[in-house]
């Protein structure tokens, strides 16, 4: 016997908005204040002495926070707020690994895995 589920538009609406308000604030400082084992990139690193890697430790983690906040109100799962501290990591790890396999700095790899952990683990754990 197939199990059958109703269309709650209502609940994809609100999750939709949730996540539209999480990710709406302007991204990309953090990126490349946190940098990659190696250095930092960006116009960050002309301003090294305000924007450094503690800077971008302490405005993505304000990011990442952000993010979990807007879901876990959505969806009332508050898991949500303790899986947006895996921000900070995901960009680290994304970029380090971009990095080492094309030489160039890039935000390209951490978006997927900020999706994956910030997002998509809690969102399984809420669901499953």
């Amino acid at each position: 016997m197939v199990p059958e589920y109703g269309l709650n538009l209502l609940s994809a609406f609100v999750f939709g908005l949730a996540w539209l308000a999480a990710v709406a604030p302007s991204m990309g400082e953090e990126h490349g204040a946190i940098g990659t084992s190696r250095h930092g990139w960006g116009d960050y690193v002309e301003h090294a002495d305000s924007f450094g890697r503690i800077y971008g430790i302490k405005k993505g983690t304000q990011r990442g926070v952000w993010m979990g906040a807007c879901m876990a109100l959505a969806t009332g799962f508050i898991p949500f707020i303790a899986f947006s501290l895996l921000f900070v990591p995901a960009v680290f790890i994304g970029q380090e690994i971009y990095y080492r396999i094309t030489g160039n700095d890039s935000w390209v790899l951490s978006e997927p895995l900020i999706g994956a952990f910030v997002f998509g683990v809690p969102a399984a754990l809420m669901v499953g």
